[in-house]
């Protein structure tokens, strides 16, 4: 079945607002995962930086990597979250929920 076939399909069952379920929470939380991001690219930055302050490109790689790989364990939660309010599950226990199954199977 073809992607526009899915989308009749949402826009008969629950209107045009079907198309954008989930999507305030999608964008709350880009806001969490990139403010962890730069933080932890600039702080890991100024570890490296030359006399000019200056890093090199392979540097620069490496940290955004690292950086983006800590920030995307820290909000996984709210991602799990997210896919869960967009397949239409209870919002009010979803976060809830995410962060116990995550922390329970990451952190134990």
């Amino acid at each position: 079945v073809s992607k526009l076939n899915y989308i009749s399909q949402i826009i008969q069952q629950q209107g045009i607002s079907g198309l954008y379920k989930g999507y305030a929470f999608n964008l709350a939380s880009y806001g969490p995962f990139s403010a962890l991001y730069f933080l932890f690219y600039e702080s890991l930055k100024n570890k490296y930086v030359d006399e000019q302050g200056d890093i090199t490109y392979y540097q620069s790689l490496m940290l955004a990597g690292v950086s983006g790989g800590i920030s995307a364990i820290i909000t996984n939660p709210l991602n799990i979250a997210k896919l869960r309010i967009a397949s239409g599950q209870n919002v009010k226990s979803v976060i809830w929920d995410c962060w116990q199954s995550v922390s329970y199977t990451h952190l134990t």
